[in-house]
C-alpha cells in the first residue's frame, strides 16, 4: 500500500503537515509528499514561494525525518488560475493542451521548481502531474528529467484517458517507472473512507496489486487513521518508494537513490556532493575547489533509503567557521537596510545603440527594436554607438543591432562584456564583434530560411515573406533555443548566460521590412520576458472585448471573468442572441460576476440577426437573398426589418432584453445589408424580402430582383445605373433603421432608469469604399445621428483593409477624428482570414508584435480599443494588451522612488509582500491594495512608507479603494474612510475593501447600496464627474481600534522598559558582587 500527502504548497498550514507526519511516523507508515514549490493567485496578485515560508520548510524537513519521500507536484500547479485549483500543463478552459505547449515551457517549469526545492534542502525523487493532465509532448520532456512518476497518465491528448493502474510498472526504454494511484482521495465534504476501503479490497484480486491513495493535509486526521488501519486489516503493507532506484536530472543538479549513473552540467560553477540520510541529515559532503564548465557523470550506489545529491553552486561556498560568523553580520545588515520600490515582476529599462547614418534594411532593423519596446510602454533610449562609453544608471537591457555593432571599438566591446559579466542583459545580432567575444563561431555556409518555429508556441505557423540567409553557429556555453528553422532545425534565436548576465542572440536581423518589429519573430517581446524576466510596468485596463458564449460552451462564467480581469478587459460586449425555446444564456450571472470585479457588460446586438428562437418561430419574416433563399449569411440569420410587423416584433424583443438584465450599455453593431462581396454573389446579397421589393418598385418602377436576372435589361453588369439606384436605396434603409432602433434603445433605457451607454459600431466605408457600397453603409450620414440620440462611435476596419498593417488605423483616425466630437473606439478583428499573401506579417491572424502595433495605432489621441474576440486572441497575447494600451505613460524609475506621468488612469502592480502601504506625492495612498495601485492622470511620485510613518498610519483608516469602472481623478485618505473624484460614461462600479457605512456624493448624502463580492464591497455610483466621500468605520469602532493599539503599544513599551531596567539592575549587582569578591 502507498499513501501520498497531496497538494502541499507555500500556503499549506505547517501544523497540518506536522500532524500528519507525526501520526504516520508513529505508525511506521512510510509516505510521500506531493510538493508544489510556488503558489500563484493571479486574481489576488499573490505570489509565494516555499522560500518565503520558513516554517513550512521546517515542517517539510520534519516530515522527511518521519519517513516522507518528496515528489514534485508541478511548479505552480496553475496555468491561468489559482494554485492547486487549476491545471498547469493543460488548458482547463478549452480542454486542450495549453497554447504555448512546448519542450521549452515544460523544461523551464521543472528546472525552476527543482531549483527552489534544492535551495531549501528538499530533494524530490519522483514526479506527479497536476490534476493528472498533460500532453504527450509534455510527458516526453518529463521523462527526460524523472525516472519515476507517481500518477495516472493520459494515454492521449484527451482528458479522461488517464490510466488507473492496479500495479507497479517497471521502467522501460524511454518511459519512466510508474507508481500507481488507484483509490482516489478523501473528500473534505464527506470524509468517509469506506468506499476507498471497498476499492482496496477489490484490488486484492490482482497479483502484486496496490492500494494507493492520496490525502490532503487539511482533511480531518481521523479519516486518515481509519483508512490506514482499514487497509492494514485487508493485509496490505505500506511501502517506502525510497527503496526503488530513482533519478532526477535538472539544472538544479541530480538527485538519486539506489544504483545508477547521473550527469550534472556545470557552467562556471562549483560541484557540491553529499548524501541525505533517512532522517534528513547530510553526510559525506564534498565541494569542488574550483569552478568548472563541463558535464560530470557520477556512479551512484546508495544505501537503502539514502539519497545522493549532486548540485551546482554559483556562489563561492562558505566553508567552516566563516559561514557561522557571517550569519549574524547578514542579519544586522538586513535590519538596517533601506526599503526600495519593487514591482510585482522586474521591469525593463532599455538602451539601444544606433548608427544614425544607416539606411535601408539596417535602419529599419534598429528602428524595429525601438518601436517594439515603445509599443509596450517599456522605457527605452537610443545612444549613438560613437558616444557610448558607459551604461547609464538604471539600464538593465542593452540592445546592439547589427547597424551599431559594425562601428564598435575594442574598448567599447570590453566595457560591454564587463557589464554582462556583472549582470547586464544583452541582445545582439548576426556575426559581430560582440558575438566573437562571447565565443560564437560559424559552423557552415549560408542557409536560406522561410518558415520558422517558435519553440514555445509551435502551434502557430510562422512564414516569412521572403527567404532570408543565415549562417549556422555554435557557442561554447549551453543555450536555450527560442526560434528555429522549420526545415533544418537550426537555431535562429537563442539565449544563454555569461557570468552573472544573460544574452539573446539572433542569427538574422529582427525586422528589416516594416521597421515595426513584427515581420519575422512575432513573439520576440515574449523572449525578453522569458529569458531576462523583464516586463513592462504600466497597465491601462480599459479594453473592450466581444464575447460570443457559443465559443465558450465548456467554460464556466467564473473562469471567464477571472481571465478577462487578469487580461485588463473592462467592457464585455456579450452576444445577446443566445435565446432559445428551452434555454437562454445566464446573462444575469455573467453581469453579476463582472460587476463584482469592476467590469461592465454591454448588450451586443447584430441586427438584422435576432436569435434562433425568433428565426424558428417566424419563417415568414425571414429575410431573402437575391437568389430567393432564406438569408443565412455566414453565421447570421437575417430578419426582414423592412416588414412593419417584423420590425415591431424585433423592437419589442430588443426592448425586452434591455429591461430583463442590468446591462451597462448597448452596442448596436453591424446593422447593414449583406454581403461585402456585392452583386456578384446574389446568394448572399440582401435585402430581397417581399416588403423591400414592394417598396423599391413603388419608388423606382421595377422589381429589384431583375437586377440579378441575366436575361433582364436591368441586369447589373449591363445596366450599372439600375444597381446604383438599388445601392442608394439600401443606404437610405440602413440610415432609417439606425434611427428607428436608436430611438427604441434610448426609450428602453429611459424606462429602466439606469445610466447606460449606447455604442454604435459601423464598418468603415470612407477608406474601404467597396465594402461600404456593397453593405449599404455610409458613415457620413450615420454619424450625425448622434445629434438625435447620443451614442459613442466605434469604427470597425473591414476585411478589405486587413492586409494593410497598423498603418490603416492612422488613416482611419485621420478620417474619423474630425467627424465626431465624442469618444472614438476602434475595433481590431483578431481572426485568421485576411489576404495573407498581401500582408507583411508572418502569421495568419494578428498576434504578437503585429497585434501590439495595431493596438498602439488605435490608441493615438486617447482613442479606446475594442477587440474581436476574447476567444480568438492567442493566449500568449493576453498578458501584454493592457501594457500596450498604457504605452504613452512615462516613468522615471529610481530604486527608492518612481516619477510617473500619465494622461489617463493607470494601474501598477507592485510586490504586495514587500509593500503593505505606499505614498503618492508624499501622502499615504488609499488607492493601493494588495500590490495593485490605481493612479489618476497627472504627475506623481511614488515612494515607500518610512517605518516611523507606518506606526502613525496604524491609527488611520484601513479603507482602500480596490478598483472602479470609471476613471479615477483624485483620491485621498480620511480618518475613518476615504474620498475620491471620478469620471464615468456609465454607472460607476466601485470596489472597496471595507463595507461603506455612509456615502456623500457631491456633498450630499447618498443611499448606501453595497454588495459583498469576490474582491470586496461593490458600491454603485451614477455616471458623470463626481466627488465622493466614504466612511467605513463608525466613530465608536474607530476609537476602540485606536485605543486598543495605544494600550498595546504602552504595554509593549512598559514591558521592554521593565526588561531593560531589570537587565541594568542585574548588571550593576553582578559587577558589585564581582568587585567585592576580588577585594
Amino acid at each position: 500500500a502507498l499513501v501520498r500527502i497531496e497538494d502541499v504548497n507555500p500556503l499549506s498550514n505547517p501544523e497540518d503537515i506536522r500532524a500528519v507526519a507525526n501520526y504516520l511516523g508513529s505508525q511506521k507508515v512510510p509516505f510521500t509528499l506531493g510538493l508544489t514549490p510556488f503558489y500563484l493567485d493571479p486574481e489576488q496578485n499573490v505570489t509565494v514561494s516555499i522560500s518565503d515560508r520558513p516554517e513550512l520548510v521546517k515542517a517539510l524537513h520534519h516530515a522527511v525525518k518521519k519517513g516522507a519521500a518528496l515528489l514534485l507536484h508541478g511548479c505552480t500547479h496553475q496555468y491561468r488560475g489559482q494554485t492547486t485549483v487549476d491545471y498547469e500543463f493543460w488548458d482547463g478552459l478549452n480542454d486542450t493542451p495549453i497554447f504555448q505547449d512546448s519542450r521549452g515551457y515544460v523544461k523551464e517549469r521543472i528546472n525552476r521548481a527543482l531549483s527552489e526545492c534544492s535551495k531549501n534542502g528538499l530533494f524530490p525523487l519522483a514526479w506527479e502531474t497536476p490534476h493528472y493532465a498533460a500532453s504527450q509532448l509534455d510527458y516526453s520532456v518529463i521523462n527526460e528529467h524523472f525516472s519515476t512518476c507517481y500518477e495516472r497518465r493520459q494515454t492521449m491528448d484527451v482528458t479522461g484517458t488517464d490510466q488507473l493502474l492496479p500495479f507497479f510498472i517497471p521502467k522501460a526504454e524511454g518511459y519512466p517507472q510508474m507508481i500507481p494511484e488507484n483509490l482516489g482521495y478523501i473528500s473534505l465534504d464527506n470524509p468517509d473512507p469506506q468506499s476507498m476501503l471497498k476499492y482496496a479490497a477489490n484490488n486484492r484480486v490482482v497479483r502484486d496489486g496496490f492500494a494507493s491513495f492520496f490525502f490532503h493535509p487539511f482533511v480531518p486526521l481521523e479519516a486518515l487513521k481509519e483508512l490506514v488501519n482499514g487497509i492494514r486489516e485487508l493485509g496490505y503493507t505500506f511501502s517506502d518508494i525510497r527503496t526503488l532506484s530513482h533519478r532526477v536530472i535538472s539544472d538544479a543538479g541530480a538527485f538519486a537513490t539506489g544504483e545508477g549513473i547521473v550527469t550534472v552540467s556545470l557552467q562556471d560553477q562549483y560541484l557540491e556532493e553529499f548524501c541525505v540520510t533517512p532522517g534528513g541529515r547530510y553526510r559525506d559532503r564534498i565541494i569542488s575547489n574550483e569552478r568548472v564548465t563541463t558535464r560530470i557523470s557520477r556512479e551512484v550506489k546508495c544505501p537503502p533509503l539514502y539519497t545522493a545529491v549532486f548540485r551546482p553552486l554559483t556562489d563561492e561556498p562558505a566553508r567552516g567557521l566563516f559561514s557561522f560568523f557571517n550569519r549574524p553580520v547578514r542579519f544586522v545588515q538586513k535590519l538596517w537596510k533601506t526599503t526600495d520600490l519593487h514591482p510585482a515582476v522586474p521591469s525593463a529599462d532599455v538602451l539601444i545603440l544606433v548608427h544614425e547614418a544607416e539606411e535601408g534594411e539596417l535602419w529599419l532593423d534598429q528602428e524595429s527594436y525601438y518601436l517594439s519596446f515603445r509599443t509596450l510602454g517599456i522605457p527605452v533610449r537610443r545612444l549613438r554607438a560613437s558616444d557610448f562609453f558607459e551604461i547609464p544608471m538604471g539600464v538593465n537591457l542593452l540592445v546592439i543591432p547589427r547597424a551599431a555593432d559594425r562601428y564598435l571599438t575594442e574598448q567599447q566591446a570590453v566595457i560591454i562584456m564587463d557589464a554582462v559579466a556583472r549582470g547586464m542583459n544583452l541582445i545582439y545580432e548576426k556575426e559581430s564583434l560582440i558575438g566573437g567575444k562571447l565565443g560564437l563561431t560559424v559552423t557552415g555556409d549560408s542557409v536560406t530560411v522561410e518558415e520558422v518555429m517558435d519553440e514555445y508556441y509551435p502551434r502557430v505557423p510562422i512564414l516569412w515573406k521572403e527567404p532570408v540567409y543565415y549562417k549556422p553557429f555554435d557557442m561554447p556555453m549551453e543555450y536555450i533555443t527560442y526560434y528555429s528553422d522549420k526545415a533544418t532545425g537550426d537555431p535562429l534565436v537563442v539565449g544563454g548566460s555569461y557570468g552573472e548576465g544573460r544574452f539573446v542572440y539572433l542569427a538574422t536581423l529582427l525586422d528589416p521590412l516594416t521597421g515595426q518589429g513584427y515581420a519575422r519573430y512575432p513573439y520576440f517581446i515574449d523572449v525578453i520576458q522569458r529569458h531576462f524576466n523583464l516586463w513592462p510596468l504600466f497597465r491601462f485596463e480599459k479594453a473592450h472585448v466581444y464575447f460570443e458564449p457559443g465559443d465558450r460552451e465548456n467554460t464556466s462564467i467564473e473562469d471567464l471573468v477571472q481571465m478577462w480581469k487578469k487580461s485588463g478587459f473592462q467592457v464585455i460586449y456579450a452576444a445577446g442572441w443566445h435565446v432559445y425555446a428551452e434555454w437562454s444564456y445566464d446573462y444575469e450571472r455573467l453581469i453579476k460576476l463582472a460587476h463584482q470585479n469592476a467590469m461592465l457588460v454591454y448588450l451586443w446586438l447584430e441586427l438584422p440577426h435576432v436569435n434562433q428562437k425568433f428565426w424558428d418561430e417566424n419563417p415568414s419574416w425571414r429575410e431573402k437573398t437575391a437568389s430567393g433563399e432564406d438569408a443565412i449569411v455566414d453565421w447570421r440569420r437575417l430578419m426582414a426589418l423592412t416588414d412593419d410587423s417584423c420590425r415591431q416584433a424585433v423592437l419589442d424583443e430588443v426592448s425586452g432584453m434591455i429591461q430583463d438584465y442590468d446591462w451597462d450599455g448597448v452596442n448596436l453593431a453591424e446593422l447593414y445589408f449583406e454581403s461585402p462581396l456585392g452583386p456578384s454573389r446574389p446568394d448572399q446579397l440582401t435585402p430581397m424580402h417581399a416588403s423591400v421589393r414592394r417598396r423599391f418598385r413603388s419608388e423606382y418602377g421595377y422589381d429589384p430582383i431583375d437586377i440579378f436576372n441575366e436575361s433582364s435589361p436591368l441586369y447589373w453588369r449591363g445596366n450599372p445605373e439600375a444597381w446604383d439606384r438599388f445601392e442608394k436605396f439600401r443606404q437610405d434603409l440602413v440610415v432609417e433603421l439606425h434611427e428607428i432602433f436608436l430611438r427604441n434603445i434610448e426609450s428602453a433605457i429611459n424606462k429602466k432608469e439606469r445610466d447606460m451607454e449606447i455604442v454604435v459600431t459601423l464598418v468603415d466605408n470612407l477608406i474601404a469604399s467597396q465594402t461600404g457600397r456593397y453593405t449599404g453603409i455610409d458613415t457620413r450620414r450615420l454619424i450625425p445621428l448622434q445629434n438625435q440620440v447620443p451614442f459613442t462611435l466605434q469604427i470597425e476596419d473591414p476585411l478589405e483593409l486587413w492586409h494593410m498593417g497598423p498603418g490603416r488605423y492612422d488613416r482611419l483616425h485621420s478620417v474619423y477624428r474630425g467627424l465626431t466630437d465624442g469618444t472614438l473606439i476602434f475595433d481590431v478583428n483578431v481572426v485568421p482570414i485576411r489576404e495573407f499573401s498581401r500582408s507583411l506579417a508572418p502569421t495568419r491572424q494578428p498576434t504578437g508584435m503585429e497585434l501590439y502595433r495595431l493596438i498602439s495605432a488605435c490608441r493615438q489621441d486617447s482613442n479606446l480599443l475594442a477587440l474581436y474576440s476574447e476567444s480568438s486572441i492567442y493566449e500568449v497575447d493576453l498578458p501584454y494588451i493592457a501594457h500596450v494600451l498604457a504605452g504613452n505613460v512615462q516613468g522615471r524609475l529610481q530604486t527608492d522612488y518612481w516619477n510617473v506621468s500619465t494622461p489617463h488612469p493607470v494601474v501598477i502592480n507592485l510586490d504586495a509582500d514587500r509593500h503593505h502601504d505606499l505614498r503618492v506625492n508624499e501622502a499615504l495612498w488609499p488607492a493601493y491594495f494588495k500590490g495593485r495601485m490605481l493612479l489618476p492622470p497627472g504627475e506623481h511620485r511614488i515612494q515607500t512608507v518610512p517605518f516611523i510613518q507606518n506606526i502613525a498610519n496604524s491609527l488611520k483608516s484601513n479603507a482602500r479603494l480596490v478598483d472602479m469602472t470609471g476613471d479615477l481623478l483624485e483620491c485621498r485618505m480620511l480618518g475613518r474612510g476615504l474620498e475620491f473624484r471620478y469620471r464615468s460614461s456609465t454607472m460607476n462600479h466601485v470596489i472597496l475593501n471595507e463595507k461603506p457605512e455612509k456615502v456623500w456624493l457631491d456633498e450630499t448624502i447618498h443611499p448606501v447600496k453595497s454588495e459583498a463580492g469576490m474582491t470586496g464591497y461593490r458600491l454603485v455610483l451614477p455616471r458623470g464627474t463626481h466627488s465622493v466621500r466614504v466612511i467605513t468605520r463608525t466613530q465608536g469602532s474607530f476609537s476602540l481600534k485606536n485605543f486598543s493599539i495605544i494600550i498595546s503599544a504602552l504595554i509593549i513599551t512598559l514591558s521592554v522598559g521593565s526588561g531593560f531596567l531589570l537587565a541594568v539592575l542585574y548588571g550593576v549587582r553582578f559587577i558589585r558582587r564581582r568587585r567585592n569578591r576580588n577585594s
